[in-house]
This record gives C-alpha cells, structure tokens and sequence, in this order.
C-alpha cells in the first residue's frame, strides 16, 4: 500500500499495519490489523507503530495521548487527508518522539487537528534527529515542531491556526 523510501533508501523495516479509524469504510475495517473506537485510539495506532515500518491509518481517530514515534516509520494515511487525528482532552502532542533523537521518519497525508487546549500536533525535539519528514499534511492549531534535526523537510503542509517551526535544524526545506 505504501511505497515510500527515504530518498531512496531503505529503511529496513517493511511491513505495514493498517488502523482501522472508527468511522473507515466497513471494507477497509475487515482488512485492518487494528481498528479504533473512537476513544483513546493512540492504543491502536502505537501497536502499528511499534510492530511495522509502514503504518497505514484511514479515517478518524481521537487521541487523549500522543502517538510515539520510533525511527525508521512511515506513518501515512490514504491520500490528502486520508486520515483525521484529533486531540481528545489535551495532550502533549498528537505525534511526539518523548525527545529521543529519531531518524527516518515520514508522516505523510494526515490531517492532525490539535484543537484549541495548547496541545502540539507534532512535537520532535530530541537532538541529534537524522532524515524527518512532514509532508502533505493539514496542520490545524497547535504548534508543530521540530528540533535539532538533520536533514528535515517540512514542504507541501497546509498550516491553519498554528506554527511550523524547525529550529537549530541542519539543511532545512
């Protein structure tokens, strides 16, 4: 489902798990590994991410704790938009690597919604990060930031009631 190598590199993990939102189409429910239920759904999509390169999401997912990231993931939902994550009371951050320096991660096609109670839609702040992408995704509210990264791209995101920000990064586009 998901083709994605960063800059033509293998990221040497290469399953992909699929989540399940609580509202996806019933066919795309019977194919999924994990399907959410509309509450707490960063249970479901954190087993993809700890068992799969490629983690796949469709349709929309309450999150009342963030999503940690691990190196070597591409986390994307299908198509523009493909996948609506949403803050659930406020945490932290929708998507966040707990400040652990992270490399080779893509997350693509979301629309990460972080609501109006100070969450941050995407929080990457440990130093010495290698490779992190953020691309074709709607970043509604919340502050999304990266820190101390190499090789960051932040391109193609649509910004509305919040920040993109890459600071101290190295060779930033």
């Amino acid at each position: 489902i998901l083709h994605v190598a960063h800059g033509g590199t293998p990221t040497g993990r290469s399953a992909t798990c699929l989540v399940a939102g609580y509202d996806a189409l019933a066919q795309v429910k019977l194919d999924a590994d994990y399907v959410a239920d509309g509450t707490a759904d960063q249970v479901e999509i954190q087993n993809c991410v700890n068992g799969a390169g490629r983690v796949a999401l469709a349709g929309t997912f309450n999150l009342s704790a963030h999503v940690r990231l691990v190196s070597n993931l591409d986390l994307e939902g299908f198509g523009w938009g493909g996948a609506y994550l949403r803050a659930s009371g406020t945490p932290d951050a929708l998507l966040s690597d707990e400040s652990v320096g992270l490399n080779n991660v893509v997350v693509r096609h979301l629309t990460l919604d972080a609501g109006t109670g100070g969450t941050q839609t995407v929080q990457i702040q440990g130093a010495g990060g290698y490779r992190i992408r953020v691309e074709e995704t709607r970043l509604l509210y919340g502050e999304t930031q990266v820190d101390g990264v190499t090789f960051a791209w932040l391109v193609g995101n649509y910004v509305n009631g919040g920040t993109l920000r890459c600071a101290r990064c190295i060779d930033f586009h």
